[in-house]
């Protein structure tokens, strides 16, 4: 099942089925998902990332931020796509996993992945969120088995052409020869995020043209900590946002957050194996290798 990826398609849309009919008011957010792609304004400013790297989080730290400087109803907007429509100058952010997701109708493997051009994915200001390809893994585990419902094994995570660790190098990689050839990109690491925080935001805020204000920053970042993010998901009727099962931790959105958290999980000879792989695989200059 981890290698046929009409399958995993199958698997993943049949389990969006059953979430559907037991919650049919998410409807309209899988609608607009599919739409939003139409209007001119979506391609402005971009968010790239591989699924299961922060962008969650991150996209609630730029809502909050653009709430308050545009004096936004803070109960109105829960996502991005929320602020296409307007008629306002408040920007509207593009996220994309640019044919990565193992979500999306249809699915890409490692191998599709090689041939996708970026340029036909970038738009005029982007933004490629990144994380440790290890704690990455650990997240995507997670989803799958409690999310998606999908029966699978550690080891399975690591070498499976369609979630796994070489199509994450792949598309890693393929981001970062974006960014070095393209003006108005940045690229920002998920642990830099955690670490300096202001900082960070400062400078996708001026990738994005938002004049944030330090206080605007530090109430964004205190609106969106972990506990604060985990609360709100408890009452949340986006999908993207909801916990899948009731009273399973490791079925929440945001379920950990944890840097390093793959030393616990995974076993001396897988963790030898992926660190092996990143070292001969991942360009260098992400500074992920042992």
């Amino acid at each position: 099942m981890y290698k046929d990826k009409n399958k995993v398609t199958f698997h993943i849309l049949l389990n969006k089925i059953k979430f559907l009919m037991a919650h049919p008011k998410a409807a309209p957010h899988y609608i607009a998902s599919y739409l939003i792609r139409s209007f001119p304004k979506s391609r402005q400013n971009v968010i790239v990332s591989y699924p299961k790297s922060g962008r969650t989080w991150l996209e609630q730290l730029l809502l909050k931020v653009i709430i308050d400087n545009y004096g936004l109803n803070k109960t109105k907007f829960k996502h991005f796509d929320d602020l296409l429509l307007l008629q306002n100058n408040a920007p509207y952010i593009l996220l994309t996993h640019a044919c990565s997701s193992w979500e999306a109708f249809k699915i890409y493997g490692e191998n599709d992945i090689a041939q996708i051009n970026a340029n036909k994915k970038s738009g005029e200001r982007t933004l490629f969120l990144y994380r440790d390809p290890r704690d990455v893994l650990v997240s995507s585990y997670y989803h799958l088995r409690f999310r998606n419902k999908i029966n699978i094994l550690p080891k399975d995570i690591i070498y499976s052409p369609i979630f796994g660790l070489r199509k994450m190098i792949i598309f890693m990689n393929l981001w970062l020869t974006y960014v070095q050839n393209n003006g108005q990109s940045l690229m920002i690491s998920y642990e830099s995020l955690h670490k300096e925080q202001i900082a960070s935001l400062k400078k996708i805020c001026t990738l994005f043209k938002l004049n944030a204000c330090d206080d605007v920053l530090k109430n964004a970042i205190n609106a969106c900590s972990f506990s604060t993010m985990q609360k709100k998901e408890k009452s949340a009727i986006s999908p993207r946002l909801s916990t899948a099962i009731n009273n399973e931790p490791n079925s929440r959105k945001v379920r950990s957050g944890k840097i390093g958290e793959h030393r616990s999980f995974f076993s001396d000879d897988e963790l030898n194996d992926i660190n092996q792989i990143i070292s001969s695989e991942l360009d260098p200059s992400f500074g992920y290798h042992s």
